[in-house]
């Protein structure tokens, strides 16, 4: 699809039908378009509404379906049929039926960052790269799917266009580049979500929540001092039908804190996680599932690594409880130190390990602490711990 959308000529949108019965050709007033005229201390202006491309395209339906994303990002130009007028939009203008010749400059700004399509510039560093992926990640998560399934299969054409362009001659696994790692782990959900019922891909990866989220990772990481070492990224299970690995074990090696759960209270809202007996550690808890009224974890259960594709397709199951009801064992896995100019400047992953599965860990979130447990800065920290190595499915 890459290949179509990138050399098509133009493409034909249309956003005025919510699904495939409804219709495009919408009955319209044209009239109406024409700007109410004013008159002020001499001077003419014209009064119009600005809010026109949200109400015509940015908040359609259209806008809403990820297969959609990389079909809008990807062609070349655009005709789109919006609820009350025509727009264009290409890689040098945006225009509609009120403004043939281009949108006000005025507007541009706002507008266009809603209606560019993707045009990959040239490869300038490892940061730009995550940065510009980071942002795509974080438009895409905003779209739906009917089959939460095909969340990394819609996103394909993105992904080949981004990798040929930067050159990225590297692994991408599950929505991540080797190039990237270990800082593209670093991500964290800032609304509502939950983790597909089926398996989409592994814990560590965005592409494990169902859509329609908010995931984003801080800028600038990629060259941050990091304590992490990625040992290995062991595939799992069969490509899908893009070629791509969906999912796998991510091994890494890192300093590794126990933690227990420490509720807020009733009305004070969620809780963290804690060194235990250590009341001073803890900080903010960006939790991957979960909503204003419950925090929630998932994990695979009893999964089978010698033959994970047979498993998938026979017995995949994701067990899923509020955390507060876990039994198994919580860890702080320590990333990076961003410095005293923040004040939760230890960053890193909130790790779940089931009972039954000593050899495995899930990711359940992302952490920010203001303090270490028994330490006093990063320098004590790699002279009197030890580094541990785990296994993140």
């Amino acid at each position: 699809m890459k290949r179509v959308y990138e050399h098509a000529i133009f493409n034909l949108c249309s956003a005025t039908a919510s699904d495939s019965s409804g219709t495009s050709f919408v009955v319209r007033y044209a009239h109406l378009l024409n700007p109410q005229r004013v008159k002020v201390r001499g001077e003419v202006f014209r009064l119009l509404s600005d809010g026109l491309l949200e109400d015509g395209i940015t908040y359609s339906t259209l806008r809403t379906r990820a297969w959609v994303y990389q079909e809008w990002n990807l062609s070349k130009r655009s005709l789109v049929m919006g609820s009350h007028q025509l727009w264009w939009h290409c890689r040098e203008k945006l225009a509609c039926e009120l403004w043939p010749v281009g949108t006000p400059q005025a507007n541009r700004g706002r507008w266009w960052s809603q209606t560019q399509p993707l045009k990959e510039s040239a490869p300038s560093g490892d940061s730009d790269d995550m940065d510009a992926w980071s942002q795509r990640v974080l438009a895409y998560m905003r779209t739906k799917l009917t089959r939460e399934s095909d969340r990394l299969v819609a996103l394909s054409g993105v992904v080949q266009s981004f990798g040929q362009t930067r050159q990225l001659t590297d692994d991408y696994l599950a929505g991540l580049w080797r190039s990237h790692l270990p800082a593209a782990l670093l991500w964290k959900v800032s609304s509502s979500a939950r983790r597909s019922a089926t398996y989409t891909a592994a814990s560590w990866s965005w592409a494990s929540l169902a859509g329609d989220c908010l995931v984003s990772t801080d800028k600038g990481l990629v060259h941050e001092p990091c304590f992490i070492t990625v040992k290995q990224k062991m595939p799992l299970g069969e490509p899908g039908p893009d070629g791509f690995l969906m999912g796998g074990a991510i091994t890494l090696r890192g300093y590794l804190f126990e933690v227990v759960y420490r509720s807020a209270g009733l009305f004070l809202g969620r809780g963290d996680f804690m060194a235990p007996g250590d009341q001073t550690t803890g900080g903010e808890l960006y939790l991957d599932e979960g909503s204003e009224d419950d925090q929630v974890i998932s994990y695979l259960e009893a999964p089978d690594l010698r033959d994970f594709s047979r498993w998938l397709e026979n017995k995949a199951v994701r067990l899923s409880m509020s955390l507060k009801d876990a039994q198994g064992r919580f860890y702080f896995l320590l990333f990076l130190d961003r410095g005293d100019g923040y004040r939760f400047r230890f960053r890193g992953l909130t790790l779940y390990q089931p009972l039954d599965q000593s050899d495995s860990f899930y990711r359940i979130g992302y952490m920010n602490w203001g303090k270490l447990p028994g330490v006093v800065n990063t320098d004590e920290l790699m002279a009197d711990c030890l580094k541990s190595t785990v296994s993140i499915l």
